[in-house]
């Protein structure tokens, strides 16, 4: 392509020579032919022709100009090129229009884009064709204006079900009203597609569902769910894994079973995700007969359990007071199963073994996890020196808060550290304790604040100043000793 627009060129130049005036045709087929490159350079050199020769555009040289300077995202350009269009006085056409409103929303220039689609409705009484259309939508969703999109989609929701892309842009409003927070918005712009019969996709059914299941409206995410068996549009692995990851966080464990059970029926293979999700609402219920059922049903659907299934099924073990059974699961998985212990599965076993009152336990759990080599982090530390300050053992926190330290201050948040520095203080042991962590959390960029800070130092003091000796009175003598 770039040899053949090294010899366009070298032929217009022995066009200008010889006094040949080059024309917008002669510049649209240059267009087309940096077309699929949209290479900045090209498109400048065509600029410059067009002025140099005052070439008139036409519309098939405007259209090739907007296109590739969009493709291009340079606003400055874009914007020449907008400007040498409107100087042309040609009527666009609806693709030329479609193409002009979203080169307007590339350049931030929305007010132009609705200028254009005015002029379209109102003054030439046009129906706006799809493509002008979806370019609106997608220049106001380009400028954040998502009222804007949505005013756009009223105007035209009669016409939503003839347009080949009509689904495709009302998902792209929803999911841009989602990730701004407007989830509101989109509720109401969807009763308004129900009211028309409007066949949205499956993925804005999804995305409104885990929607949603986020913002905690089990009911409204279970509408949604039973709007797309209405409209013939079946849910897919996507909508029940999110639907029975919502029942079970909520608690709701008997809804989410009957979801699986329903998919199963639909010829649906829960995934991972789907039984993790079951999985940890029985953990969180202490239903153990029912979490060995999920874990057969894991096997015979081929279905390997992870880190995180080994992590819900040592915290169900935990809250059943059940360690033995905890360190037997994380002793046997991973061998069985093929998979390396994570950080996540270690420090949920030093929990488990903290609440079941069992510190020495979580000490050995974390000996071996740095014996396995596996990276701890903030949390983990975290888990594990409360442990040490709610059972009183200060000689294995100050430990800990050492080695957390050693690995930098990342792994040692500044609630953690100062818990168990004012647990020192308190215990009497700023001294030979105290006042070594928290110079070692100074150097490492641990900010601790004054308070905690002053309570080390005045607990220093007062430990290092000698007490006087009590003075023995005897009775019935007017002399005493020191005792």
């Amino acid at each position: 392509m770039r040899t053949d627009l090294q010899g366009a060129w070298k032929f217009i130049h022995e066009m200008e020579v010889d006094g040949v005036k080059p024309d917008a045709f002669t510049c649209s087929i240059l267009m087309k032919g940096v077309k699929h490159t949209s290479c900045a350079d090209d498109v400048d050199k065509i600029i410059g022709l067009i002025n140099r020769a005052k070439v008139t555009p036409d519309e098939v040289l405007v259209n090739c100009l907007l296109d590739a300077c969009v493709r291009l995202r340079n606003i400055p350009r874009l914007t020449s090129v907008l400007e040498q269009f409107k100087s042309t006085g040609v009527v666009p056409s609806l693709h030329a229009s479609a193409m002009l409103i979203k080169a307007y929303g590339h350049a931030r220039r929305l007010d132009s884009a609705w200028e254009l689609w005015r002029e379209l409705t109102v003054d030439r009484k046009i129906s706006p064709s799809e493509e002008v259309f979806s370019a609106m939508v997608d220049a106001c969703l380009a400028n954040g204006e998502l009222e804007s999109a949505v005013a756009v989609i009223r105007e035209m929701k009669h016409a939503l079900n003839e347009f080949t892309r009509g689904a495709a842009v009302f998902s792209a409003l929803v999911k841009a009203c989602v990730q701004r927070k407007q989830l509101k918005l989109a509720m109401d712009v969807y009763a308004d597609m129900r009211d028309i019969s409007f066949m949205c996709s499956k993925v804005t059914y999804n995305t409104l569902i885990d929607a949603l299941v986020r913002n905690g409206d089990l009911d409204g995410a279970t509408a949604i769910f039973r709007d797309m068996g209405l409209n013939n549009v079946a849910p897919d692995l996507i909508s029940y894994s999110t639907l029975i990851k919502g029942h079970c966080t909520r608690g709701c464990l008997e809804q989410a079973l009957q979801l699986l059970s329903l998919m199963q029926k639909r010829g649906i293979s829960p995934d991972a995700i789907v039984f993790n999700s079951i999985l940890d609402g029985c953990a969180h219920k202490q239903m153990r007969t029912l979490t060995e059922q999920v874990l057969k049903d894991m096997e015979v659907a081929e279905i390997a359990p992870s880190n995180f299934t080994l992590s819900i099924l040592v915290k169900l073990y935990g809250r059943c007071t059940d360690l033995d059974t905890a360190f037997i699961v994380v002793d046997t998985y991973p061998t069985k199963y093929g998979f390396k212990l994570n950080a996540q599965v270690y420090t949920c076993l030093m929990s488990a073994c903290i609440a079941n009152t069992a510190l020495p336990r979580a000490l050995e759990v974390y000996e071996r996890m740095m014996a396995a080599g596996c990276q701890a982090d903030a949390k983990m530390y975290h888990t594990l020196l409360s442990g040490c300050v709610r059972h009183g053992d200060l000689d294995a926190a100050a430990r800990l808060m050492e080695e957390a330290l050693d690995k930098g201050h990342s792994c040692l948040e500044r609630e953690t550290a100062e818990n168990v520095l004012f647990m020192i203080s308190r215990r009497g042991r700023s001294a030979d304790l105290g006042q070594k962590l928290l110079d070692r959390c100074e150097q490492a960029g641990v900010g601790v604040s004054e308070r905690v800070s002053g309570a080390i130092s005045a607990g220093r003091r007062c430990e290092e100043t000698p007490r006087p000796r009590q003075r023995n009175h005897n009775k019935g003598s007017g002399s005493g000793t020191w005792g």
